[in-house]
Formats: C-alpha cells, sequence, structure tokens
C-alpha cells in the first residue's frame, strides 16, 4: 500500500535494505566527483616538497653542514693537541710552531668527561635563557661569529707559560662548548620556523640531517690531513687555522639569514560608529605580538 510512497530501491525483494546516501552505482556508472579523486590521487607532493626549501631554508642547511664541519674537526684536533709532546724547535712567530700539551691519555681523558657533562647542563640550562632574550637568529649568529676567533686562538695555547697553560684549556673549552650548546639548537628552532608548512617538515629535516652527517663524515678527514702536513712543514696550528676558515664563512653566511614574520589576521569586537575596522597582527617566530589598531577617521 505504501510502496508507492519509498523510495526506489530502498526496500528489495532481492537485496538487502541500504542507505539512501550512500547509492550504488552500476558498473557502467561513473561515480560523482570521481574525476577529482583521480585528480587528487595524481597529484605528486614533489612540487610542494621543492617549494619548502626556500631562500631562509637552504641557508640554514648550508649553516647547519658548516656549523658541524668544524665543530667535528674540533673535536678530533684537540685531544690530538692535548697528547702532542712539547717541541724543542724553535718558534717562529706568527704562525709557525709546532708542540703541544704532552698530557696523559688518563688526563685527557677526564677533560672529555667534563665537557660532556658541562655540555649537556649548559643545553638544559643556558640554552632557554639565552633564546629568551636573544631570540634563534642572533644566538646563532653570536657563536657563528665567534668561532672563528676561537679556531685561531687554540694552536698558541702550547705556547703560553705552564702556569697559565691549563687555566687557558678551561676557558677556551667553557667557550666552544657553551657556544656549541647553543648554536645547534638554535640553528634546528630556525630551520623549524623557516619552514612554509609542517607537511614537509620531515623532508626538509633530513636533507639538513644528511648535509650534516656528509660534513662530519669529511671534517676529520679533512682536518686529519691538513694537520699531517701542517706538523712535516712545521706548522701545527694548520689545520686549526683552515677550521678558522670555514666557521668564517659561516659566519658570514647567517648575516644573510632572516626570520620569518607571519601575518595573521585577528578578529575584535567592532563598535557600531567603525564597521570597516580590521586588525593585523604580526607574529615573529618567538611568538612575540605586535597588534596594529586601526586609525580613526
Amino acid at each position: 500500500m505504501h510502496e508507492d510512497l519509498l523510495a526506489p530501491g530502498l526496500y528489495s525483494a532481492d537485496a538487502p535494505p541500504r542507505l539512501t546516501g550512500t547509492p550504488s552505482y552500476g558498473a557502467g556508472t561513473p561515480e560523482p566527483h570521481s574525476h577529482l579523486m583521480d585528480e587528487m590521487s595524481s597529484e605528486k607532493p614533489s612540487g610542494s616538497t621543492v617549494k619548502a626549501f626556500n631562500a631562509q631554508v637552504l641557508l640554514s642547511i648550508a649553516a647547519y653542514g658548516i656549523l658541524a664541519f668544524h665543530t667535528i674537526a674540533f673535536e678530533q684536533l684537540m685531544p690530538v693537541l692535548l697528547s702532542m709532546d712539547a717541541s724543542e724547535d724553535p718558534v717562529e712567530l706568527p704562525f709557525k710552531f709546532t708542540g703541544g700539551y704532552g698530557l696523559p691519555s688518563s688526563t685527557i681523558g677526564f677533560i672529555l668527561s667534563c665537557q660532556g657533562i658541562y655540555q649537556m647542563a649548559a643545553q638544559l640550562l643556558l640554552f632557554p635563557y639565552v633564546v629568551g632574550k636573544l631570540g634563534n637568529l642572533w644566538t646563532f649568529r653570536l657563536t657563528a661569529l665567534s668561532y672563528p676567533l676561537l679556531y685561531f686562538t687554540v694552536p698558541y695555547l702550547a705556547l703560553l707559560p705552564h702556569t697559565v697553560r691549563m687555566p687557558a684549556l678551561a676557558l677556551v673549552l667553557v667557550w666552544k662548548v657553551t657556544f656549541q650548546a647553543l648554536a645547534y639548537p638554535a640553528n634546528q628552532l630556525f630551520l623549524t620556523n623557516a619552514v612554509p608548512s609542517t607537511m614537509v617538515l620531515g623532508a626538509v629535516n633530513g636533507v639538513a640531517a644528511s648535509a650534516a652527517s656528509l660534513a662530519r663524515a669529511f671534517g676529520p678527514t679533512l682536518s686529519g690531513y691538513i694537520e699531517s702536513v701542517g706538523l712535516d712543514m712545521g706548522y701545527m696550528g694548520l689545520p686549526w687555522w683552515m677550521g678558522a676558515a670555514v666557521a668564517m664563512l659561516g659566519g658570514v653566511e647567517c648575516l644573510f639569514m632572516r626570520e620569518r614574520r607571519l601575518a595573521v589576521e585577528v578578529s575584535l569586537p567592532r563598535s557600531s560608529t567603525d564597521t570597516n575596522a580590521s586588525d593585523t597582527t604580526l607574529v615573529d617566530e618567538q611568538f612575540q605580538q605586535q597588534t596594529v589598531l586601526p586609525k580613526s577617521s
């Protein structure tokens, strides 16, 4: 009696009931919007991934690789300097001299252990404070611009009088470890903020990690070779000055890095007399907000 009022195909003697919102289609009948699904499935993410590597992202990755290169070179050269015996050869300043600290292996191991403990403490306690005051970019710039002076100074520690050698060594190691604890996370945060979309953040971080790994692979090899050549020529500081040149390149490069500022529209209550008011908030990477209020007519 009521069969004429029912939607066609809702009940049938040959098929179970089905929902009206999920219609079935025959083998030759294309589903609605199927062409849209085909276009979405055929889209490749490579275009958006390529666009993610903008100028600031590339600068940050390059800075990360340079930082990894000269810091790992330092880690390889410092134990050699500490274990190298003092030289009896005449010193010809400013560059021609050899010799090291002549420390035993147990003392070197203790120094490296203290260095690791201090770096962990500096990254946990000092880094949040410094970044909160200076921001990611200026924290990284401060460290990157100081590394050339650090590397240029280290070879001359072996020429100091014995009474001041160890205090000078402690000062240099604190300098290096502190700035290393600040530079790496500051660069990583800058890179994260420079990426235009979190959808490609994994790809960008993968490229950055690959660049750093490649730099860490070549750093000790190249610095060790230059050190052997320098010692044969009587220039013990040659690999250190090479590291200073690389660090100087990183310092110049970081001057071109810029923090991204985002424009965000903020809706505020409007008065009856001002119907065209709009407010724009500028949000930078430190989440500092500056509200531009509309001018009264």
